[in-house]
């Protein structure tokens, strides 16, 4: 199910945007869905005892360590999606 928003951003938002648009060949709205997924999926496996700060740190201590299964799990969601978004631009694209 879609639902429509309205939100107010700023020009160097709404410029970051379409460039991701551009450059990961989808739509605005899907930039906008990828970066919120991924910021609530990192929101959720940081826990809610760590501060913002507390984050940064974690981070620019070195990579963060993924299981195996973590790395295929994320793997395999980004094919399906690729796919999916894939399906999607054949259907609405002009056939011949």
């Amino acid at each position: 199910m879609t639902h429509r928003s309205t939100y107010a951003l700023d020009r160097d938002t709404v410029e970051a945007i379409r460039r991701l648009s551009v450059r990961w060949k989808v739509s605005k709205a899907e930039v906008v869905r990828r970066a919120i997924r991924g910021l609530a999926e990192q929101a959720d496996n940081a826990g809610d005892d760590l501060t913002p700060a507390d984050v940064v740190a974690r981070y620019r201590g070195g990579a963060v360590s993924r299981s195996m299964q973590d790395v295929q799990r994320e793997a395999a969601r980004q094919r399906s999606e690729r796919a999916a978004e894939e399906q999607a631009r054949a259907r609405r694209l002009p056939s011949g």
